[in-house]
């Protein structure tokens, strides 16, 4: 995955160091174990709320990259087996399918540490809830497949089903069809028609057919008594199948349409016309508040300063730009509230990047002068 997007293996390396080491070593990298060294240490010290800054070259690392490296390297013989072979070869049910991408999400040396952990935190939260024991099960599965296919790692910005879609032994065409699978359509299906084979759902947000496999379901579902259920549909070897929870949708009649308008991003993230008109409405609001900043990257010297312009800022795009005619009569003009972090901060740059919203740097003077030091 970081060849495909950055032109190298693994980050922090050069390119040139990488080709070195692969033309003098014939298997293990000292990057490699470097690079796994670091990945570990930063899942084991931070986590979701709690980012750690920790320097790649630290000593300590460099150390142990070369302790490990030794020891591998004074073993005379390293069994091999052909496992990987086999297991990396994507299966013809996607059922199987999960039950590989769940082992290497959860107990990978790439994922499993944070993912693990962030499965943890989710089953403190049901026990902090007292929820019912029998609900633990369908609530951790749905949790799992939640993390598996739709939450990047927040150390690496991959998603687990993109890094094993790159070591899956499979053609690009197949790889691709893997990483879609972030683009699941979730929503409230409407069941239209059922044979012995399938069930034929319709996306009630997006007016979608699917023709869901019965081979998802480890129970039938009742059809005559219900519907409308909401679930998460995934395409795999051309025949869709339920991913996660099934459940008998609460709504009715106009509710679920009003349910499909709050849940809008969620229902239809999936659905490529909708995503294509979220990129561009994004990237027409960045166009804006470069034009009305006047530069992409403006220091304030106090907060007060940077809040003031914000507003102003939030005003004027309402006033001048925002489509008034798919708003409520007493919309207003939204109202920028700092991050807490901010609240103290003085000397605030505010940076627009190019494909993205606002972003607010508090150490931006000394990070360029660390940027412009190492080049």
């Amino acid at each position: 995955m970081n060849k495909k997007h950055f032109g190298k293996r693994i980050p922090f390396y050069d390119k040139k160091i990488l080709q070195e080491q692969e033309e003098k070593f014939e298997d293990i990298l000292p990057a490699d174990i470097h690079y796994q060294a670091y990945v570990s240490y930063l899942n084991l010290v931070g986590d979701e709320d709690s980012k750690v800054l920790v320097y790649f070259e630290k000593k300590f690392f460099i150390e142990l990259t070369e302790s490990v490296f030794d020891y591998l390297s004074d073993i005379e013989e390293v069994l091999t087996t052909e496992f990987y072979h086999h297991y990396l070869i994507p299966d013809d049910d996607f059922i199987d399918f999960k039950l590989k991408l769940d082992w290497f999400t959860f107990n990978g040396y790439l994922t499993g540490i944070e993912f693990s952990g962030r499965l943890e935190i989710f089953l403190t939260g049901l026990l902090d809830q007292n929820t019912e024991e029998s609900f633990f099960p369908p609530l951790l599965y749905a949790e799992k497949d939640r993390l598996m296919f739709e939450l990047p790692s927040t150390f690496t910005a991959f998603f687990p089903v993109d890094i094993m879609a790159g070591a899956m032994q499979c053609n690009k065409a197949k790889q691709e069809e893997i990483t879609h699978l972030k683009y699941r359509a979730h929503g409230i299906f409407h069941i239209q028609q059922e044979t012995t084979t399938h069930y034929f759902f319709l996306h009630t947000a997006t007016n979608e057919e699917f023709n869901v496999t019965k081979k998802s379901f480890n129970i039938p579902l009742d059809t005559s008594k219900q519907e409308y259920w909401i679930t998460t549909v995934a395409l795999w070897n051309n025949e869709y199948y339920i991913s996660g929870m099934c459940l008998p949708c609460p709504y009715e009649g106009e509710k679920i349409y009003h349910r499909n308008i709050e849940m809008q991003q969620s229902f239809q993230k999936h659905f490529l016309p909708y995503r294509q008109h979220i990129e561009q409405t994004a990237l027409d609001y960045r166009n804006e508040a470069a034009n009305f900043f006047g530069n992409d990257l403006i220091v304030f010297e106090k907060r007060q300063q940077l809040q003031e312009r914000l507003t102003q800022f939030g005003k004027w795009y309402f006033d001048t730009v925002a489509d008034k005619s798919k708003l409520a009569a007493e919309s207003k003009p939204v109202d920028f509230m700092l991050p807490k972090e901010l609240l103290t901060a003085n000397k605030i740059a505010l940076f627009i990047p190019p494909a993205d919203g606002l972003q607010f740097i508090t150490r931006h003077q000394q990070l360029l002068w660390h940027r412009f030091w190492f080049q």
